[in-house]
């Protein structure tokens, strides 16, 4: 892959492999849940001796491979990989204006809306996240209406 000096379009890639990471999960999960049912429920391990905890997890391990699920692990690892190589270019790609700074905001903010629980009875709801996710999203979108204001002046 060549250089890339734009951090608008690196952040269009990372854009499109974050998309591809998500159809690579959704196809794994889809492909888990046809296996055979002694797969799905770990917990009837307990009680087992080693050898047939041993055995189990072979007998495991051999339906995911046959199911395919290895090789969509190795996909989304790739993928990651990818991503991970182009926010780095990203963090180093000389700035293009008040344009590429939107867009990497709005690509942190979509990374962190991934992570951030919004449901606030859940037991993983931690309100310094929730607030901080809506901060910077005010923040965006304060920047969106200045790129915007930019464009009609400029158009």
């Amino acid at each position: 892959m060549s250089v890339i000096a734009n951090s608008t379009l690196i952040v269009r890639r990372v854009t499109e492999a974050h998309r591809r990471r998500d159809m690579l999960r959704d196809r794994r999960e889809n492909v888990a849940r046809v296996l055979p049912d002694w797969t799905l429920l770990p917990l009837r391990l307990a009680g087992m001796s080693a050898a047939e905890i041993q055995s189990a997890m072979e007998d495991q391990m051999q339906a995911e491979h046959q199911a395919g699920i290895e090789k969509i692990d190795r996909e989304i690892e790739q993928v990651d990989h990818e991503i991970d190589r182009m926010e780095s270019q990203l963090l180093v790609a000389p700035p293009v204006g008040v344009d590429g700074v939107a867009a990497i905001l709005r690509l942190a903010l979509d990374r962190l809306r991934e992570k951030t629980v919004a449901d606030e009875t859940s037991i993983f709801f931690d309100y310094g996240d929730a607030r901080l996710l809506a901060l910077l999203e005010r923040a965006a979108a304060d920047l969106d209406d200045v790129v915007g204001s930019m464009q009609l002046r400029a158009g």
